[in-house]
């Protein structure tokens, strides 16, 4: 398959970020698309924290074997940032075999490499990655933060999912949502409005505490 777009012709490789050499914090992407498969010889890197930089050989023959590598051992996880391609795709395909904690973790990467990626909320995956932190955080009983995710969530389908047909995301999460504030009993009866004392005619059978 071979693309000429914008985004593959001329744009960064945003997707193969490693872990910047100098600052070990913010990702470090190719300034221009990687044409060979495994081969890093040749490119410019850019830190989106500390810009340009000027790497050796020996180190970016590193980053590309840590590209190739088809596991995740420690010298891997030590050179690829959270918002590399191989973590991001490892979560979304092992998303549902997560203990609950470890997959809202999970999500709160995946959210931020999409939203670096996209520039924007309106993505279709937005509104399926929020939705589904919101269940793992109610399986965790975070009542609060799963109705924020839902609300969150519906957000998202609506900047996403415009026109119809309408596939009910949103409609779903205000459900879902309704369902959790409500709580197991059901939504909470209306509290009245507490009428001063003062205001109140006392019966003439009963005395005054103060007398």
């Amino acid at each position: 398959l071979s693309c000429s777009c914008e985004r593959c012709e001329l744009k960064s490789e945003a997707v193969c970020a490693f872990l910047c050499p100098m600052c070990r914090f913010e990702p470090c992407i190719p300034s221009a698309p990687v044409i060979a498969r495994g081969s890093l010889l040749g490119h410019s890197m850019r830190c989106e924290n500390c810009g340009d930089l000027e790497l050796e050989d020996a180190w970016l023959l590193a980053l590309a074997e840590a590209e190739s590598s088809e596991d995740f051992s420690g010298e891997v996880t030590q050179l690829i940032h959270p918002h590399h391609h191989k973590y991001f795709r490892s979560y979304l395909f092992g998303l549902s075999a997560m203990p609950s904690q470890d997959r809202v973790q999970a999500l709160e990467v995946m959210l931020d490499a999409q939203r670096r990626l996209s520039g924007s909320d309106a993505n279709p995956l937005f509104g399926k990655l929020c939705e589904s932190m919101a269940n793992a955080q109610l399986e965790l009983g975070d009542h609060h933060q799963a109705i924020s995710s839902f609300r969150r969530a519906q957000e998202m389908y609506s900047f996403s999912h415009r026109g119809p047909p309408n596939p009910g995301h949103d409609a779903r999460c205000y459900q879902h949502e309704s369902m959790v504030s409500a709580g197991p009993l059901g939504a909470a009866p209306r509290r009245l409005s507490r009428v001063p004392t003062g205001l109140l005619a006392r019966s003439p059978s009963l005395p005054s505490l103060a007398e």
